[in-house]
């Protein structure tokens, strides 16, 4: 049991509502997305790649021997394209780095998800394999075996100088 922890400011927090607001608020600042664009924004500058086919196969109706491919049993997934908010939760486990922690930094963490959930994404990229060639951009090529990820590093350091270069002109996004 954490007794008490100190949050960003260096405050000490004691109360158990107030500990878990700290570990909250430092796990967001983690994993969540602050200032992002909304997706009416990225979809004015990036390429629609979903045509009618592939739409159509991402669209089918999970089926029994989906299930058992995947894991060898015999499950009924809804298929009302919804996920249940309960399959999406996810038990956190927190351990701590040293003797006398005192900040969720000196915790390490493990996740545990819903096994449900686990299957149901498992369909999803089992899907997705199937069209992701059609989908997803040459430069893009860290969704694919055999493509470096390093190698656009350096793309992206080139467009940031020509970015500092060329100053004047239209503003716009990079994506």
């Amino acid at each position: 049991m954490i007794l008490k922890v100190k949050d960003d400011n260096g405050f000490w927090w004691r109360n158990k509502e107030d500990i878990e607001r700290v570990f909250v608020s430092y796990y967001y600042g983690m994993f969540g997305s602050i200032g992002s664009k909304g997706v009416e924004d990225i979809c004015e500058v990036v390429k629609n790649m979903i045509s009618s086919e592939i739409d159509e196969v991402c669209s089918q109706e999970f089926y029994y021997a989906d299930v058992n491919e995947v894991l060898r049993l015999d499950l009924n997934i809804p298929n009302n394209g919804k996920i249940q908010e309960t399959l999406n939760k996810t038990f956190i486990f927190l351990i701590p780095k040293g003797n006398n922690p005192s900040s969720p930094n000196d915790f390490g963490h493990i996740s545990f998800c819903n096994v449900t959930m686990k299957i149901v994404t498992k369909f999803i990229s089992k899907r997705l394999k199937l069209i992701l060639q059609d989908i997803i951009y040459e430069e893009q090529c860290a969704f694919f075996m055999g493509r470096q990820i390093a190698e656009k590093g350096l793309i992206a350091m080139e467009c940031f100088h020509w970015l500092k270069k060329n100053t004047k002109g239209k503003k716009g996004v990079m994506l």
